[in-house]
């Protein structure tokens, strides 16, 4: 994630620059600070001043402005009003411009970052400075003030208004439309700052002078994008970033003579299409990340001759990218083939430093391009050409997509930012890499490359960040051992490591380390434990073994993660350094009690030791003191009771102590721990009532109790939001009895309710990173299974196994999105209940080994996503329902049930002697149906037809 958040930050960087300059530099050059020569009216002299008074004015800070992106704008303050007095002349005030002519009317205030603090009345003084032609009020904080009427009224004469950063709201007045002299209006980052359609319609239509607009960080969210078609032919920059823009943006303003700057960025449901024709030649930056334009980059795009910054990234783009044609045909020098010079207007300075310069020009069709973003899209085929043979090329992100074939040699050494990841790359890592000397960032993984990365060769100073990780058929090479300046390397899944790299010996500047999946065995050498700068440290998935006593860590203070899981790490498991946030130590060898000093990590937030050995000991009454958001200790020998005390205070979100020797009471203190989403205490020893007052938990998902010695009724008086959010809820093979909780039922609206697909993926693991996956086991079609990503999408009831008695609730029919229910061995009678028909997600219904009577309701042929059914040892009768998937259940979904007839049973009709003698043997097999004798039996005949109980994943999520 770090990298991603580097790219789009620097990237972004590198365009504000470029778009604020166009406007900083003609505000510039109008600015004059001091004109001694002339005497300021008297009366905009008191304008001025009462304007100064009405504000409150803080005491300068060290900074002034606000964070955008990641970069600080105006971070020096001025506090140009603490000097302005009636005994000087307002044309020498800091900030204050007069006009040439002699009259001392003031036509400029260059106000920004000025620290005025308080609301801007319509009444201001400030409206009386009719000569006004440059306004800038910028990043200051005028305290949700309304933008007045009177700007477009009192101050017609302005050329150039800014007005961003200072905590306007409201609607723009439509009396901004009468300004028609405006250069330059910039409202941005004003964020309760709205638009009408009627009055950006107006604006368009009168403001034909205007050269520069920037609404970026306002809501256009009423805004049709057919507003801006009659924009003024002299526009040279747009920019509306993060606007709440929707609809079909026209593509013919990309085709405007003047224009510069077009950043559209931030705005996820504005639709597009690049032209296929008239782009504009003096388009120098096209930012459209982040937006849902789509189709393909056409070849016309080379029209855009200066085109420096093209950002396409998180789009829905597709096709293959252009390669340009080709004018003139390669040359042969000795035995070399000199490439194609395919491409035009190649710069002077170019030329002058190809080796071929004597005989061809090559030539690029975008020779201005800095930077390329393309990120997050769906382009195939080859990196076209052009993009490895542009000059000035400093910035390429191509990741995420499905580029293919080689990567070939960068012709130019200007790269800074090369990011290739994620696409199906092959073949050898070009050679000119090894050439960029100013080189920061380089990643290639997740790709098919191969061949040889020889680091001895890589000693770029520049190179921060290194990553290869996921290509399984790339080795490195490195025999001689030398500091460099790398803070990232990311070398998992690599061909074969074997062993941690020895290079990694004096890497001292080394912050962030993935040596994940690498199959690296033995011992971790000493030396690994000095680097001391270590941040991230991810050597999940290998063969390393031994003990990792304690000490070794004590020298990485900085360390923040340590991921060790799936190794054979022995012994107790190691206290981590002081500031460890996420410790990840799951299926390991580690045995042994959980040390007490461990709390000593005030800031731990995930705490996995989970599939391990550890026994002999209760789990540490400290844990639930800290900070911890996730305690897995699944799969140990931890004995004894849970700890009793959780603090008021506590931020656990999940809590999974499955498959251990609990026992005890469940603590009534987990009401403290208001984020719970998880609670899996599943296969212990614990023992008492169901825990009723965890209803007071409203954000609860999931809820596994299986297999422990619960037992009495289910409280049925839940009030309205008790257990609203369960999504899982596994209280199987225990002793709970009487009838079941109908009102439960009632309250789990989270699986009433019918979810949005496309919003899953937001789901799964909310609050937390990429460090840690919910993981739990359910039974699932008859068969254990575990459940990890996408984990909330699973919506289950699993109550079998008790003694539930009574009649199955009508109200289960409400939970329109359940996928399993199972409530076998029980002893519910009565009918199945007709409302279970309108389960139309249900994929498993298993009530077999009850005391069910009747038919089996028709209702149920509507399932039509069922693929498991299991209603064998009751005493159904009648026909079987026909059609859908009922015509692929065999009859192991129907044993035990002697009045049951009809397909995959014998006919309704069939001799009545062979149902006498069914019959019969039923009766003389009565005595031996104790609960249990039966289970084997029937379930290695489950009933999953042929749809089918080979399930590996739930497909249609």
């Amino acid at each position: 994630m770090a990298p991603v958040m580097i790219s789009h930050c620097f990237l972004l960087f590198l365009f504000l620059s470029s778009s604020i300059s166009l406007i900083v530099n003609s505000q510039q050059q109008q600015h004059h600070h001091h004109h001694h020569h002339h005497v300021c009216d008297p009366k905009q002299s008191l304008a001025l001043l009462q304007f100064k008074n009405a504000f409150f004015q803080p005491t300068p800070s060290s900074s002034c402005g606000q964070y955008l992106h990641g970069t600080f704008y105006e971070s020096t303050p001025h506090y140009r009003l603490s000097k302005w007095n009636e005994s000087t002349d307002c044309c020498s005030w800091d900030g204050v411009e007069c006009d040439d002519d002699g009259q001392g009317h003031v036509v400029g205030l260059h106000l920004g970052c000025s620290l005025l603090h308080g609301t801007l009345h319509p009444n201001s003084t400030l409206f009386t400075l009719s000569h006004l032609k440059t306004l800038n009020l910028s990043f200051n904080h005028f305290s949700q003030s309304p933008i007045s009427p009177k700007f477009g009224i009192m101050l017609t004469n302005l050329r150039v208004l800014d007005l961003s950063c200072s905590s306007f709201q409201g609607q723009v007045p439509m009396q901004i439309s009468y300004l028609s002299n405006l250069v330059s209006l910039n409202l941005s980052s004003n964020f309760d700052l709205t638009f009408s359609n009627v009055v950006m319609n107006q604006l368009v239509h009168n403001l034909t002078n205007l050269r520069d607009l920037q609404l970026s960080h306002t809501d256009l969210s009423s805004i049709t994008p057919t507003s801006f078609i009659n924009f003024s032919l002299s526009l040279q920059s747009l920019d509306l970033t993060l606007s709440s823009l929707s609809g079909n943006f026209p593509n013919h303003i990309f085709s405007f003579p003047n224009l510069n700057v077009l950043n559209l960025q931030l705005n996820p449901e504005l639709d597009g299409h690049l032209p296929m024709a008239n782009w504009s030649k003096s388009l120098q930056t096209l930012v459209l990340s982040f937006t849902n334009f789509s189709g393909e980059i056409p070849n016309s795009i080379s029209e855009a001759k200066v085109l420096s910054y093209l950002g396409l990234s998180f789009c829905n783009f597709n096709g293959e990218v252009p390669d340009f044609e080709t004018h003139s045909n390669p040359l042969i020098m000795g035995d070399q083939l000199v490439p194609n010079c395919v491409f035009n207007n190649f710069t002077q300075q170019t030329r002058s430093s190809s080796s071929f310069t004597n005989l061809c020009s090559v030539h690029t069709p975008l020779p201005n391009l800095i930077s390329v973003n393309l990120r997050g899209n769906s382009f195939t085929g080859s990196i076209p050409s052009w993009i490895f043979s542009s000059p000035n090329l400093k910035i390429l992100n191509l990741d995420d997509n499905n580029f293919s074939g080689f990567m070939r040699d960068f012709s130019s050494n200007s790269l800074e930012y090369l990011n290739l990841s994620n696409n199906n790359l092959q073949g050898e890592i070009s050679e000119s890499i090894y050439r960029q000397l100013n080189l920061v960032y380089l990643a290639l993984q997740s790709n098919n490359m191969s061949g040889v990365l020889n680091l001895d060769r890589l000693r770029i100073p520049s190179l921060r960040s290194l990553q290869i990780s996921n290509n399984s058929r790339l080795s490195i090479f490195s025999t001689n051992v030398s500091s460099s300046n790398l803070t990232n390397i990311g070398m998992a899944s690599l061909n074969n490591l074997g062993k941690i790299p020895y290079f990694l010996r004096d890497q001292k500047n080394l912050e962030n380390l993935y040596l994940s999946n690498n199959q690296m065995v033995g011992k971790i050498p000493e030396w690994f434990f000095e680097l001391g700068n270590l941040k991230f440290l991810d050597l999940s998935y290998n063969g390393l073994s031994g003990e990792l006593p304690s000490s070794c860590l004590s020298n990485m203070n900085n360390l923040d993660t340590l991921m060790l899981k799936s190794n054979r790490f022995s012994g107790v498991i190691p206290i981590p350094p002081p500031n460890i946030k996420y410790y990840i130590a799951s299926e390991n060898q580690f045995d042994g009690e959980i040390p007490h000093s461990i709390c000593l990590a005030v800031n731990l937030d995930i705490l996995n030791l989970s599939n391990n050995r550890m026994s002999g000991g209760t789990i540490p009454s400290c844990l639930t003191n800290i900070s911890l958001s996730v305690l897995d200790l699944k799969g140990n020998n931890f004995i004894g009771t849970i700890p009793t005390l959780f603090s008021t205070g506590c931020q656990l979100r999940s809590l999974d102590l499955n498959d251990n020797q609990i026992e005890g009471e469940l603590p009534q203190s987990l009401l403290n721990c208001k984020n719970l989403q998880i609670l899996d205490l599943g296969n212990n020893n614990i023992t008492g009532y169901f825990p009723y007052w965890l209803k007071g938990v409203l954000d609860l998902r999931v809820l596994i109790l299986r297999s422990n010695q619960f037992y009495g009724h289910i409280n049925n008086s839940f009030n309205k939001d008790s257990f609203s959010n369960l999504r899982i809820i596994d209280l199987s093979h225990n002793d709970f009895s009487g009838p079941l909780p109908s009102n439960l039922f009632n309250n789990m609206r989270a699986i009433q309710e019918l979810e949005n697909m496309s919003s899953h993926s937001f789901l799964v693991n909310r609050g937390l990173d990429q460090y840690y996956e919910d993981s739990i086991v359910i039974s699932l079609k008859g068969l254990e299974r575990s459940l990890g990503i996408n984990l909330f999408i699973w919506k289950t009831i699993d109550l079998s196994s008790n003694d539930f008695n009574g009649e199955i609730p009508k109200e289960i029919g409400t939970l329109r999105s359940l996928l399993g229910l199972n409530l076998s061995h029980n002893k519910l009678r009565g009918g199945i209940p007709t409302s279970l028909g309108s389960l139309s997600n249900l994929e498993w219904l298993d009530l077999s080994s009850n005391q069910l009577f009747g038919s089996i309701p028709p209702q149920l042929v509507s399932l039509t996503f069922l693929s498991c059914l299991n209603l064998s040892q009751n005493e159904l009768s009648g026909p079987i329902p026909k059609g859908t998937q009922f015509g692929t259940f065999e009859n192991s979904s129907y044993f035990g049930n002697i009045g049951l007839c009809g397909n995959p049973l014998p006919k309704c009709d069939a001799d009545q002697n062979e149902h006498k003698s069914q019959l019969l043997q039923k009766e003389e097999e009565d005595d031996s149906y104790e609960k249990g004798i039966w289970v084997k039996a029937v379930f290695i005949g489950y009933g999953c037809g042929m749809v089918f109980g080979m399930f590996i994943g739930y497909v249609r999520f």
